[in-house]
């Protein structure tokens, strides 16, 4: 079946459209006979998918896949991402399938060990398919947020890589909802950020520190209401 070319005004449109709705997963745009069925983020770099976006540890290893459907024909599948500059960077290329002729479904992997650095943060991912190096035939896109290390996605005063490192989620500022963030109980108050009673004394370390003024709630029993004193 001949490919249907799209025209240049619909590309821009399309390209319009996708920044309005990089948050939405995915955006897709197919000739006949091609069409991209999904962009999917796979692997250990994937932390956390909400509302539609994928958010995605910068230096762990993980893939971009993406699924084609193609009548036939010789085609190649091209990832990009926008910059905050607001120009694109080509991640890479790869031909659809075995080789030329293409048909059926088809799922081409793009693999990375790190994301590029200059690429965190809110972005918009998308996959082109071109024949044999011509114009876009078609695309698809999905919403990723990048965390870098040194980040802080939830503003909890601990760092996205050390987040991950000790379990907590990088996405909430107090994991364990005991009434105080992350960061102060690793920084400050030196208790488990994932474990409402550090100290195992049936109060919560949010109890022992915003009610009874605990500094070290993890080395020092804290006194209840409910304690004798001994003369």
């Amino acid at each position: 079946m001949p490919v249907k070319r799209i025209s240049p005004f619909v590309w821009a449109l399309v390209a319009t459209l996708l920044v309005v709705a990089g948050g939405v997963s995915p955006v897709v745009v197919a000739a006949d006979g091609v069409e991209v069925r999904a962009v999917d983020h796979t692997g250990s770099g994937v932390v956390a998918t909400e509302n539609g976006r994928t958010y995605v540890a910068s230096w762990r290893p993980s893939t971009v896949s993406v699924a084609v459907a193609a009548d036939g024909g010789d085609y190649e599948v091209c990832l990009r991402t926008d910059l905050d500059d607001g120009s694109t960077m080509q991640l890479g290329c790869e031909p659809l399938g075995a080789g030329a002729n293409a048909t059926g479904d088809q799922r081409v992997d793009f693999e990375f060990e790190t994301w590029p650095a200059n690429a965190t943060g809110d972005r918009t991912v998308t996959a082109v398919v071109r024949p044999g190096g011509g114009e876009p035939v078609a695309q698809a896109s999905h919403g990723v947020t990048v965390l870098a290390p040194a980040g802080d996605a939830d503003g909890d005063g601990l760092g996205n890589r050390d987040e991950l490192d000790r379990g907590t989620d990088v996405l909430v500022a107090d994991t364990d909802t005991d009434g105080v963030p992350d960061g102060e109980e690793v920084n400050r108050y030196e208790t488990d950020p994932t474990s409402t009673d550090t100290d195992g004394d049936d109060l919560s370390d949010g109890v022992e520190i915003n009610e009874q003024g605990a500094t070290r709630p993890r080395r020092t029993p804290t006194a209840t209401a409910s304690t004798t004193v001994r003369r």
